[in-house]
Protein backbone atom coordinates (compact mmCIF):
# COMPACT_ATOMS: atom_id res chain seq x y z
CA UNK A 1 0.00 0.00 0.00
CA UNK A 2 2.86 2.38 0.80
CA UNK A 3 4.32 1.91 -2.66
CA UNK A 4 0.95 2.55 -4.28
CA UNK A 5 0.59 5.77 -2.27
CA UNK A 6 3.99 6.91 -3.57
CA UNK A 7 3.03 6.02 -7.13
CA UNK A 8 -0.19 8.02 -6.82
CA UNK A 9 1.61 11.02 -5.33
CA UNK A 10 4.26 10.90 -8.03
CA UNK A 11 1.81 10.63 -10.89
CA UNK A 12 -0.30 13.47 -9.50
CA UNK A 13 2.78 15.66 -9.12
CA UNK A 14 4.30 14.91 -12.51
CA UNK A 15 1.22 14.34 -14.66
CA UNK A 16 -1.43 16.32 -12.82
CA UNK A 17 -4.53 15.39 -10.84
CA UNK A 18 -6.67 14.82 -13.93
CA UNK A 19 -4.30 12.71 -16.00
CA UNK A 20 -5.71 9.23 -16.72
CA UNK A 21 -2.55 7.56 -15.35
CA UNK A 22 -2.94 9.43 -12.05
CA UNK A 23 -6.59 8.41 -11.88
CA UNK A 24 -5.64 4.81 -12.63
CA UNK A 25 -3.13 4.95 -9.77
CA UNK A 26 -5.92 6.15 -7.45
CA UNK A 27 -8.08 3.24 -8.59
CA UNK A 28 -5.21 0.80 -7.94
CA UNK A 29 -4.58 2.20 -4.47
CA UNK A 30 -8.28 2.04 -3.64
CA UNK A 31 -8.38 -1.60 -4.73
CA UNK A 32 -5.49 -2.45 -2.42
CA UNK A 33 -7.06 -0.55 0.46
CA UNK A 34 -10.35 -2.36 -0.13
CA UNK A 35 -8.58 -5.68 0.39
CA UNK A 36 -7.32 -4.32 3.72
CA UNK A 37 -10.84 -3.28 4.75
CA UNK A 38 -10.17 0.47 4.69
CA UNK A 39 -13.56 1.24 3.17
CA UNK A 40 -13.87 4.92 4.17
CA UNK A 41 -10.61 5.79 2.43
CA UNK A 42 -11.55 3.60 -0.53
CA UNK A 43 -14.85 5.38 -1.04
CA UNK A 44 -13.14 8.79 -0.92
CA UNK A 45 -10.59 7.73 -3.56
CA UNK A 46 -13.21 6.23 -5.85
CA UNK A 47 -15.54 9.23 -5.50
CA UNK A 48 -12.76 11.68 -6.29
CA UNK A 49 -11.60 9.68 -9.28
CA UNK A 50 -15.15 9.26 -10.55
CA UNK A 51 -15.84 13.00 -10.53
CA UNK A 52 -12.70 13.73 -12.53
CA UNK A 53 -13.11 10.79 -14.92
CA UNK A 54 -16.69 11.79 -15.67
CA UNK A 55 -15.57 15.31 -16.50
CA UNK A 56 -12.41 14.37 -18.44
CA UNK A 57 -13.39 11.14 -20.22
CA UNK A 58 -17.18 11.20 -20.01
CA UNK A 59 -19.73 9.11 -18.14
CA UNK A 60 -19.66 6.26 -20.66
CA UNK A 61 -15.93 5.78 -20.94
CA UNK A 62 -14.78 2.29 -19.83
CA UNK A 63 -12.44 3.71 -17.17
CA UNK A 64 -15.24 5.83 -15.72
CA UNK A 65 -17.57 2.84 -15.66
CA UNK A 66 -14.93 0.68 -13.98
CA UNK A 67 -14.45 3.20 -11.17
CA UNK A 68 -18.22 3.62 -10.82
CA UNK A 69 -18.55 -0.15 -10.41
CA UNK A 70 -15.70 -0.24 -7.92
CA UNK A 71 -17.36 2.55 -5.93
CA UNK A 72 -20.65 0.64 -5.88
CA UNK A 73 -18.90 -2.47 -4.59
CA UNK A 74 -17.06 -0.48 -1.90
CA UNK A 75 -20.30 1.17 -0.77
CA UNK A 76 -22.04 -2.19 -0.61
CA UNK A 77 -19.26 -3.50 1.67
CA UNK A 78 -19.91 -0.61 4.04
CA UNK A 79 -23.52 -1.64 4.48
Amino acid sequence: VAVLRKVLAGRRKILGEEHPDALNAANNLAGALRRWGRHDEVVDLYRGALVVLSRVLGDRHPNTLTVATNLAVALSKMG
